[in-house]
């Protein structure tokens, strides 16, 4: 026999459409941002560890000063490599925005590193040109569209994505990617012989005839000792000297500009490294908004139980069980969950998956993807949802079931005995009445203050990022300790005044619980105009940056690393200078030759102030920059951006839900209330007063104390969300950013009040008089 309380379930979807359309409705969206976050970046990643395979992928590349002999190409591939000549120009050209940008141009490749076409086709003409599809996006380029490079004007055939260049970094030294001002792209062979005719570079890539390397410390033994056999081909008659530097660069004078094996390579790397990296940040998020809508659930069945106790009393006495009620009365929010659960992972899987891409897409130049089914996705998202919502919802069923049928009956729904009321201060009868309100209805009120702090929580988090990096770009250009850094290959001379040298290398931090990252080290000499802190004659000076996000002050102890290598140096802290946004080390140039064994005379780098025009480029292995420091907050900026919206939207969302959901049960519970005051003469506009204006002081202390309790959550948050990432941005929340949260939470509160004051309106006057106990 059918269980007659089954016909109940349609009709309470039909009373209560609009609540559960709503939560449904949440929870689709929900479900499916993260299936599609599962989808997409597990796909992502099948395709960027296949493209090495499908499309070619080099090993390795090395630079050259000259075209390299057939002899010895012959003596390099005797070490079991392929050697594949992949030579390549730069040109800078006016972009849209009236800057320059620059483009590496490279010769058509047929045999490595190949492209995979986005838009348009492979240029067939000498006019014609195929660029990176994430630099065409980013300067408004599309395929038809003319360039003007060198005089001569080009015509954009298609868009691609080059294999080895996921990440726009224009030296594999940069600090950060820049898809904006850098692009990569490709013409005809015959074209590129006209463009080869100055500032051509001799780039040679290489693969393993053996197949890829099991791990990084095999790949980093392969690419060393076939390093040795470069150096000696290279040089061969032309007087090579040993390989000179901790930086990893060659010397100038061994024909060799740059030497760069897969492991090393960001261009290749950094993508595939970030892609999921965010995925434990997402599930939580999920499971936290799970939870919030779990107990809105609860709320509202309690509700339930309450309006329908002389119902389930009467059931009980005609010997229903209390797991019959249970089922019952639990079937509506598993039912709700997993409807939703199963319609968001085929949103996830259809629209929200392309969504996702897309947001990847405006970071990182990645090939075409293919759509792979995720089972733990489904899990995480159809399973763990439900068995939250059972957990939360059925402990809130299983205590108000443990009554007994006559106190149902009796509608005694508290285990305790009747506790006479709150006595209340005098204060005028609207705010008496409004303070009882909120007495009365406390549990809803606190899940409310609940929703709304996790709503605020989403909120801030989402729109603290763009100022946050503004300043970051700001704080940078302050603390810079020169406008320009250069590194260099080796001993260069320069007759600039303002040019200091001092020494660096760069080292692998080495904490717990941290992900390891580059420390740049200085040997600063006496008497520096740049860095006028006076370092010690042992220990180091550590940035600002490096101190905050380490946790480390003066006397502590710290380790630092080469890459791949066993051995440590131990360091301790002897000051703290003040550079906020990098991760640095400061050593006298004594103590630093005392720790890597250099000359008292080595240096490797200098600060100025102006311009150094007298070295020439191939000594130089980057410059530092002004621009360098900000590059960071504006990649994040043009990258996260669309992120940063998305995350206002859902908090937007997820705050007018928990407001409305919240304030109707509030409405409902004391419908009978409504009517009895419209009885007595009441207005709806005063009704309205009454009720709605005891949940805008709710809501008005709870999001003003989730301010305070969020900012110091936030704050854990990012330090964690900061651990796995390079480099170091000081946390600040601006006050432009609270009033700014303040103002959009009160404006959703005043579209569910209006939405509320309808529901008011809507109250009978008779229904005081039929539930009349």
């Amino acid at each position: 026999m059918k269980n007659p309380l089954n016909k109940r379930l349609l009709r309470e979807l039909r009373t209560e459409f609009g609540k559960y359309a709503v939560i449904f409705l949440f929870m689709v969206m929900t479900i499916g941002l993260e299936s599609g976050d599962f989808v997409a970046s597990d796909s992502m990643i099948a395709t960027c560890n296949q493209r090495y395979e499908k499309y070619h992928v080099e090993n390795g590349h090395f630079h050259l000063k000259q075209k390299m002999k057939d002899e010895a190409v012959n003596k390099i591939e005797k070490e079991d490599v392929t050697v594949y000549p992949d030579f390549y120009v730069e040109r800078s050209y006016k972009g849209k925005d009236k800057k320059e940008k620059t483009l590496r141009i490279y010769e058509s490749r047929d045999e490595i590193n190949q492209l995979c076409i986005m838009d348009g086709s492979l240029p067939e003409k000498d006019n014609e040109i195929v660029i990176d599809r994430m630099f065409a996006d980013n300067n408004k380029t599309k395929t038809g569209d003319i360039l003007s490079i060198d005089g001569k004007d080009y015509t954009v055939s298609g868009l691609v994505s080059f294999s080895d260049y996921t990440t726009m970094f224009q030296n594999n030294s940069d600090m950060m990617f820049d898809s904006v001002n850098f692009g990569v792209a490709m013409g005809t062979k015959s074209e590129f012989e006209s463009l080869s005719d100055r500032n051509l570079t001799y780039n040679y890539a290489w693969t393993y005839n053996a197949g890829d390397p099991a791990d990084d410390m095999e790949e980093k033994k392969w690419s060393d000792d076939l390093l040795e056999t470069v150096v000696d081909a290279a040089g061969e008659g032309g007087g090579a000297t040993a390989l000179g530097s901790m930086l990893g660069v060659l010397n100038m004078d061994n024909g060799i500009d740059d030497y760069v094996p897969r492991y090393t390579n960001q261009a290749m790397n950094f993508a595939g490294d970030d892609l999921g990296s965010d995925r434990g940040s997402m599930l939580a998020f999920l499971y936290i908004l799970i939870a919030v809508l779990a107990f809105i659930f609860g709320v509202t069945i309690s509700h339930t139980i309450t309006k329908e106790a002389t119902v389930i009393g009467t059931l009980r006495a005609s010997g229903y069980t209390r797991g019959e009620l249970f089922r019952h009365y639990i079937s509506m929010p598993i039912i709700v969950t997993l409807l939703a659960a199963l319609v968001g992972n085929i949103l996830g899987y259809t629209y929200m998956k392309g969504v996702i891409a897309d947001l990847y897409y405006s970071s990182y130049s990645l090939p075409k993807y293919e759509t792979l089914w995720n089972q733990q996705a489904f899990v995480l998202t159809t399973l763990v949802p439900i068995l939250l919502m059972l957990l939360v919802t059925g402990a809130t069923l299983i205590r108000k079931l443990k009554l007994s049928p006559l106190q149902f009956i009796r509608r005694d729904l508290t285990k305790s005995k009747r506790k006479k009321a709150v006595k209340l201060p005098h204060f005028k009868f609207f705010n008496r009445f409004r303070l009882r309100i909120i007495l009365q209805n406390i549990s809803s009120y606190l899940t409310l203050i609940f929703g709304v702090f996790v709503a605020s929580t989403i909120l801030l988090f989402g729109m603290m990022f763009v100022p946050l990096l503004n300043n970051v770009s700001n704080i940078s250009r302050e603390h810079m300790a020169a406008k320009y850094q250069y590194m260099l290959k080796g001993d260069a001379r320069t007759s600039n005044r303002d040019a200091e040298k001092f020494a660096v290398c760069t080292m692998k931090t080495y904490f717990d619980g941290y992900n390891q990252e580059e420390a740049t080290v200085y040997g600063i000499f006496d008497d520096s105009r740049y860095i006028k802190d006076k370092l010690p004659e042992k220990g180091a000076v550590i940035s600002s940056g490096m101190a905050e996000k380490y946790k480390l002050k003066e006397g502590d102890d710290f380790l630092l690393k080469e890459e791949y290598e066993d051995q440590l140096i131990k360091l301790q802290v002897r000051g703290i200078l003040d550079s906020p946004t990098t991760i640095g080390v400061y050593m006298s140039h004594g103590y630093y030759e005392d720790v890597f064994d250099v000359d008292k005379d080595y240096y490797s780098a200098y600060f100025s102030n102006s311009k150094i025009t007298d070295i020439s480029d191939n000594k130089i292995i980057n410059c530092i920059t002004e621009k360098d420091m900000t590059k960071m907050a504006e990649q994040l900026k043009v990258s996260m951006g669309d992120m940063f919206t998305i995350v206002e939207a859902f908090a937007v969302v997820m705050f007018i839900l928990v407001v409305y959901l919240l304030t109707k049960i509030i409405l409902e519970r004391n419908s009978t209330s409504i009517s009895m005051v419209k009885i007595l003469g009441y207005e709806d506009r005063e009704i309205g007063q009454l009720y709605l204006v005891a949940t805008s002081w709710v809501v008005l202390l709870a999001v003003l104390i989730s301010f305070v309790l969020v900012t110091e959550l936030i704050r854990q948050i990012f330090v964690a969300f900061m651990k796995g990432y390079s480099g170091w941005i000081p946390f600040g929340i601006s006050k432009e950013t609270y009033a700014q949260c303040f103002i959009l939470a009160i404006v959703s509160y005043l579209v569910v009040a209006a939405m509320q004051m309808h529901r008011i309106k809507k109250v009978p006057m008779d229904e005081a008089l039929k539930n009349v106990e």
